[in-house]
């Protein structure tokens, strides 16, 4: 009790700090024409989240008859389990005979990526848009690796 009120006084609750945030990990998934998918990503794949990004992964390249478009040009932050995600994705994909790109242009994922010296693991598009527009009627596209993320010799 309060000396100075006579009332109970409790002690604060403690808070995560995210109660009031957004999720932390945001995922849209969108079928295009020719089979191809796209999903995008936005805000941090840490290791909470990243059995939630895994799984729409998975979703995406078993459900994909062309092309599958990660986008990840929204993403916060990109954990190493989040990375163990993008190398199974691949692994997935060319067991499939599927191509998969990458869409970053998030100074976090290339930051990763490039730290972990995994960029030429991967193909890259410059916006989702490009990235479905270069494919559409074509066989596999042409991708490339942005002069951005340079490699190391």
């Amino acid at each position: 009790m309060s000396e100075s009120t006579g009332r109970t006084v409790s002690p604060p609750t403690p808070r995560s700090g995210r109660e009031h945030e957004a999720p932390v990990l945001q995922l849209r998934m969108h079928h295009h024409p020719g089979g191809m998918l796209a999903l995008q990503a936005a805000g941090e794949i840490d290791a909470t989240e990243a059995g939630q990004f895994a799984e729409s992964v998975r979703t995406a390249l078993s459900s994909a008859a062309g092309t599958v478009v990660l986008d990840l040009s929204r993403v916060t932050l990109l954990s190493t389990a989040g990375v163990v995600v993008l190398t199974e994705a691949a692994h997935r994909a060319f067991i499939r005979n599927l191509p998969l790109a990458l869409v970053t242009n998030s100074r976090p994922v290339d930051r990763v990526l490039s730290a972990l010296e995994l960029v030429d693991q991967f193909d890259y598009a410059d916006s989702l848009e490009a990235a479905l527009s270069s494919r559409r009627g074509r066989g596999t596209p042409r991708l490339h690796l942005p002069a951005a993320r340079g490699h190391r010799s």
